[in-house]
């Protein structure tokens, strides 16, 4: 195998932890607002909504987490939205549309292309 394979098999790997992470993180979130049951924002409420800010919000052509964000963990696009207006003193930031081409092709499709 060449650096090519080696390459995208060590994508699929960093993804799939980026997909077990936000996973792991839904559940410890839980139907409360912020993590730990807290009534306000914690250290960690900030560093996962500026975590998942990048991956919803920011205008990539390649956006195959956030597509597993919004599909598969609606609680942490809750969050970010609640944490936006927190932060941000505005509404959220309106997200990009989902590209139902990338998420066929596993999130390669590149925009107008």
């Amino acid at each position: 195998a060449g650096p090519a394979a080696a390459g995208s098999a060590g994508a699929a790997a960093t993804r799939r932890d980026a997909e077990a992470a936000l996973a792991a993180l839904k559940t410890r979130l839980g139907g409360d607002g912020f993590f730990f049951g807290s009534e306000q924002p914690t250290v960690l409420d900030a560093a996962v909504f500026a975590h998942v800010a990048v991956l919803l919000a920011a205008p990539l052509t390649h956006r195959p987490l956030a597509i597993t964000i919004e599909r598969e963990h609606p609680t942490l696009v809750d969050h970010f939205r609640r944490m936006s207006s927190l932060v941000l003193d505005a509404p959220p930031p309106p997200l990009p549309p989902l590209d139902d081409a990338a998420a066929a092709a596993g999130g390669s499709a590149k925009a107008g292309s």
